[in-house]
């Protein structure tokens, strides 16, 4: 049985983001780096929520996905990007979106959708 994904048949299918919200974090998260969270539907069919976004120290906009603890302390990602084409790509459609981008702009910091 094939896979039904366009890309792994060989296609491109850059996944669709929409309907983008972000909360701003409060002042002494973002003095360590959260700036706030982001909620998205992916594709039209799944509300993505609990995305953090973070600014590196390089000072460049990053996402962090969401992770849960086994009863044994280790971490599990509730989903994350496929791999780093696919991250590139998610973070570019959804700082895009509330006007972050990866450039290092403080001012932009503060853009809502």
């Amino acid at each position: 049985m094939s896979h039904p994904c366009p890309t792994c048949r060989g296609g491109s299918s850059a996944p669709r983001i929409s309907h983008v919200v972000f909360t701003a974090a409060g002042p002494s998260d973002r003095t360590r780096g959260l700036v706030g969270f982001v909620r998205f539907l992916l594709d039209e069919h799944l509300v993505v929520d609990g995305v953090t976004v973070r600014r590196t120290l390089a000072n460049e906009y990053r996402l962090s996905w969401p992770k849960r603890s086994d009863s044994g302390g280790r971490q599990h990602f509730v989903l994350r990007p496929a791999g780093d084409p696919e991250r590139l790509e998610l973070e570019r459609q959804i700082l895009g979106a509330i006007s972050l981008g990866s450039a290092s702009d403080s001012d932009r910091e503060e853009a809502r959708p």
